[in-house]
């Protein structure tokens, strides 16, 4: 799971679904919110010896998954305790942009990195960190247009807690 994002982007990426009339998935779960794709005339099996890879990205550890507007994927991952938010061409897989910010990785939250998948409207971008860093980044040249720490500003506190245990036990 340290690639989730770019597994996920690479699965986006083999089934070929960028044409100039491909339906954006700007958010996690789609357009619809839920995970059901609009577009029509999908192969229902893959071709021998699977799809063909059109490219391949390297985005660090974490659990994002991607987001799809205007020809771009948007996804995020954490690279030496530095959380990074990326823009790709969709076609190409060719870096456009990419915004990060210090994110320490924490033991009791698996392997760590980000949990949430970049939303994209009106030419923003809105990610959202495991420390409560809230960003707005313009979509097409990944500059800042606003940010907050949510837990400084609402004076909340994130859990140090350990993570459970995977271990299920059986009482009698």
């Amino acid at each position: 799971m340290r690639f989730i994002s770019a597994a996920a982007v690479l699965g986006l990426i083999t089934l070929g679904t960028f044409t100039a009339s491909a339906v954006d998935w700007p958010r996690w779960r789609g357009p619809d919110l839920n995970g059901v794709s609009p577009e029509k005339g999908w192969q229902t099996q893959w071709p021998s010896g699977g799809p063909k890879q059109l490219w391949k990205a390297s985005v660090g550890t974490g659990f994002s998954s991607f987001s799809v507007s205007d020809g771009r994927v948007y996804t995020m991952g954490n690279t030496t305790n530095t959380d990074w938010v990326f823009c790709l061409e969709a076609k190409t897989g060719k870096v456009v942009w990419g915004h990060s910010y210090p994110c320490p990785l924490a033991a009791n939250n698996f392997e760590g990195g980000p949990c949430a998948t970049p939303t994209v409207a009106d030419g923003r971008v809105y990610t959202f960190s495991r420390k409560g860093d809230l960003f707005c980044l313009d979509a097409a040249k990944g500059t800042v247009i606003w940010s907050k720490n949510l837990n400084r500003e609402l004076g909340l506190e994130i859990s140090t807690a350990a993570t459970p245990s995977a271990t299920w036990y059986a009482w009698t």
